[in-house]
């Protein structure tokens, strides 16, 4: 398999007056074409904060230190203004709250041609026509007037597929989903998850996916990396996490998942007999 990324040793620490809190500490993992790396952790781990600090995300109050290196090119120390020819073409992300990331004033059709314009040399026809195409490869009905739209028209799993759609229309390398189902009703969950699945089989796309959920990746993931606190708690193939956990703090993690999901089918159980 062939690499995309490697990290090694990243580290984060965040200057607050003349003290300095180490928000992560010496994480190591690679991403190969086509596969999805798992990132799980509770809040406040440093899940989100692994990818920020590769993709220069961060401000001036935070140090990193480490390396990432992007297809042999090393992100850590790269200027911005290269990060950002990378990020949303070589590299895109799919946020957690897909209303935060589209502007309530303006429509989803000029949104997107936005995102063309600013990575592509596309003619304005050329933008209009692969601005429909992602829209119908996300099962949008009715794309013409979906795009004249403005977000709050739409439903937060509708938004997130389209965020989705705007990201692999780039045809990026490597897909970091940040939190993406965390917003979203259940059924809509559901129905993202599928569309990850299908972008992981159907274009052999490397994937990060973090998430504080155990279910969603176990539903996508070949490698987990588990954070705690901002270290490297455990990491192995999702099989030898879920079965075989070296770390007390993955155990309770997976314990706590096998306890809802009892309570939820037992649940399940009890209201069967009283139709039955």
């Amino acid at each position: 398999m062939n690499t995309v990324l490697e990290v090694k040793d990243l580290s984060v620490a965040l200057k607050v007056g003349n003290n300095t809190k180490q928000i992560l500490s010496n994480i190591d993992f690679t991403v190969d074409k086509g596969q999805c790396l798992g990132i799980l952790g509770q809040s406040g781990s440093g899940k989100s904060m692994t990818a920020k600090s590769m993709l220069g995300l961060l401000d001036r109050n935070f140090t990193v230190t480490g390396s990432a290196v992007y297809k042999e090119k090393e992100l850590i120390g790269e200027s911005k203004e290269s990060l950002r020819d990378i990020r949303g073409k070589e590299i895109a992300m799919v946020l957690q709250n897909p209303m935060t990331c589209f502007d309530p004033l303006c429509r989803i059709g000029s949104q997107i041609l936005e995102t063309f314009q600013a990575h592509t040399d596309w003619d304005a026809s050329k933008q209009q026509a692969k601005a429909l195409e992602l829209l119908e490869r996300m099962r949008i009905h009715d794309p013409l007037e979906v795009m004249e739209k403005h977000p709050h028209q739409l439903s937060g799993g509708m938004l997130q597929r389209i965020m989705i759609g705007i990201a692999m229309i780039m045809e990026p390398s490597l897909l970091i989903a940040d939190e993406p189902t965390t917003a979203i009703d259940a059924i809509n969950q559901y129905s993202i998850m599928e569309e990850f699945k299908n972008i992981k089989n159907e274009y052999n796309t490397a994937m990060i996916f973090i998430t504080h959920d155990l279910g969603a990746i176990a539903k996508i993931a070949d490698e987990v990396l588990v954070l705690n606190q901002g270290r490297i708690a455990d990491k192995g193939s999702l099989h030898g996490i879920l079965h075989h956990a070296a770390d007390p703090y993955t155990r309770l993690l997976i314990e706590k998942r096998a306890a809802v999901m009892e309570r939820y089918h037992n649940a399940l159980y009890k209201e069967k007999l009283r139709y039955a």
